[in-house]
């Protein structure tokens, strides 16, 4: 889409709306593949309900945070848009980004263990002892 200004074809418009839609919904799959993978089937419905309320929370605390720093001009929004780049790196650096192995080469039970044994939740091994 930073290209239209200099190559102004319609192609590459529809193919940036296309990459646009595409990675959301990419992200919602994988991210809520992982996060049942992860929790244990006893607390799922309550582990889905917070991500549900802290996702619909952060869109009105990030609009209220944009307001506040449109309202300093476009620089301010500029530094801001700069914490994609802090999150991409946690992201990047966490356990999760490291997993080896997939559910169509595993099994799904040592897929589990294996994502359980690098993630090492404190939460989880509370949740298993008898």
């Amino acid at each position: 889409m930073v290209l239209t200004p200099w190559v102004p074809a319609m192609v590459l418009v529809m193919l940036s709306f296309l990459l646009i839609g595409a990675g959301p919904v990419l992200w919602v799959i994988s991210s809520t593949t992982l996060r049942q993978v992860v929790t244990p089937a006893a607390m799922l419905g309550r582990v889905s309900a917070l991500i549900t309320t802290a996702t619909v929370g952060a869109r009105q605390l990030g609009s209220a945070i944009a307001a506040l720093a449109a309202a300093y001009g476009p620089n301010a929004c500029i530094f801001l848009a700069a914490g994609f780049v802090l999150q991409l790196t946690i992201i990047a650096s966490s356990a999760t980004a490291k997993l080896v192995g997939s559910a169509a080469g595993n099994d799904a039970s040592q897929l589990t263990r294996q994502i359980r044994s690098q993630v090492g939740s404190p939460v989880i091994a509370k949740i298993e002892r008898p």
